[in-house]
């Protein structure tokens, strides 16, 4: 096995899957930043020094860290031997890089594990969404090696768990540059997201401080006054409900992301805001291997049919399950599990749903039709108008 030291470049892979919630996130990078983060990296040492033979490659690890680095290291091991690979071929924190049209660097990054057409990103944290990383180091090791397809795969060593992406060129390049071209946007703006507590910004970010005023008030920047009609109101009218919404998801929803922010973190330090109470909770339960499950329940008497009544089924887990089993392709194995279920009585899909996506140019297109005169007949009788007219007055 070959290794290499790890460096960081201004525009990592490792920071893609932030900068693709927010492209403003810049992560703090002091002694203060946690000991998570240390701990991870202490781990991705030990994980690195494991595979290629180094002594003491644990050394300074918790006996828990240990085993979860001990797990990556050995399926990581194993999956690429099912593929085919001895382990002298696994490479281990090997630099990709990303060269643009004119040979100008455009990025690297640094490879947990390589060998063949996978690389493999180890994380001894909570289970995130880690695609536009891969996506990162997909790209750079396609375009020097000539391939058009990488398998991805993202190792949770606390979890043991393994999440698996088969990445196109395609894709990889609207991920990437799609990021790319957000991050060095001079218009760019921040974004409330899950990474907002390792930014270096988070106290002074203008989407965690915005005022109330752009949810009360009329905005300088879009010529639309809060509706002063109730919603009920407005139902008949496709402008005003658009106009309502719009302001709620451009305005008042991340104003209120921001006050849950602000809020949290004020009852993590030990206080608590006027008016509420602080509920500890335990963290969840996670049971990633139902063959121990059987095993300490059965030794404990209970009855494995009873085990399998409280077993719970993931259509995802049961997909993979049925394609190793039965040869069938990836994409077709959800619905043909799905029929068999459905078909056996074991299943059945509930009814159809939606969501509403904010579209682009929906501010310039509510502002427009805004111009007309208001449909105030929004309510389907006079009677229900009456009714809900007298309820309002009896509330106030």
């Amino acid at each position: 096995m070959n290794i290499a030291p790890s460096s960081h470049h201004p525009l990592s892979p490792s920071k893609f899957p932030a900068w693709a919630l927010c492209p403003s996130f810049d992560a703090i990078e002091t002694e203060e930043d946690g000991d998570a983060k240390s701990r991870g990296s202490a781990q991705h040492v030990g994980l690195a020094m494991s595979m290629t033979g180094q002594p003491d490659a644990f050394a300074g690890l918790s006996d828990d860290e240990e085993q979860e680095v001990r797990w990556v290291a050995e399926k990581a091991i194993e999956d690429a031997a099912s593929m085919g690979y001895q382990p002298s071929e696994i490479r281990i924190e090997q630099r990709l890089t990303l060269f643009g049209g004119g040979f100008e660097e455009l990025y690297f990054g640094t490879c947990d594990i390589e060998y063949g057409p996978v690389i493999c990103d180890a994380k001894f944290g909570d289970p995130r969404n880690y695609f536009a990383q891969l996506c990162g180091y997909a790209l750079a090791k396609m375009e020097r090696d000539g391939l058009t397809t990488i398998f991805a795969k993202a190792y949770y060593g606390r979890w043991r768990k393994v999440v698996a992406h088969t990445i196109d060129k395609e894709t990889a390049e609207r991920v990437v540059y799609g990021i790319l071209a957000k991050r060095q946007s001079p218009n760019r703006t921040p974004v409330i997201c899950e990474f907002c507590s390792w930014c270096q910004h988070k106290a002074t970010c203008s989407a965690l401080t915005a005022p109330v005023d752009a949810v009360l008030a009329k905005r300088d920047d879009w010529a639309v006054r809060m509706p002063t009609m109730s919603a009920t109101e407005a139902g008949a009218d496709p402008v005003v409900l658009g106009a309502m919404r719009w302001l709620w998801k451009t305005w008042v929803e991340p104003w209120g992301k921001g006050v849950e922010y602000a809020t949290n973190v004020m009852a993590e330090c030990g206080n608590t805001p006027l008016g509420f109470k602080k509920q500890d909770e335990k963290g969840r339960l996670d049971i990633h291997d139902p063959a121990k499950v059987f095993a300490a329940l059965t030794a404990a008497g209970v009855p494995r049919e009873a085990i399998e009544a409280a077993a719970g089924f993931t259509m995802k887990d049961l997909a993979e399950a049925y394609q190793q089993a039965t040869g069938c392709p990836k994409t077709a194995a959800p619905a043909k599990v799905e029929a068999l279920l459905v078909a056996s009585g074991a299943a059945a899909r509930g009814p159809a749903t939606f969501k509403l996506i904010r579209q682009p140019g929906a501010e310039d297109e509510i502002r427009a039709a805004l111009a007309r005169p208001v449909n105030v007949l929004s309510l389907p009788n006079a009677e229900l108008r009456t009714n809900l007219t007298e309820q309002q007055g009896t509330t106030k």
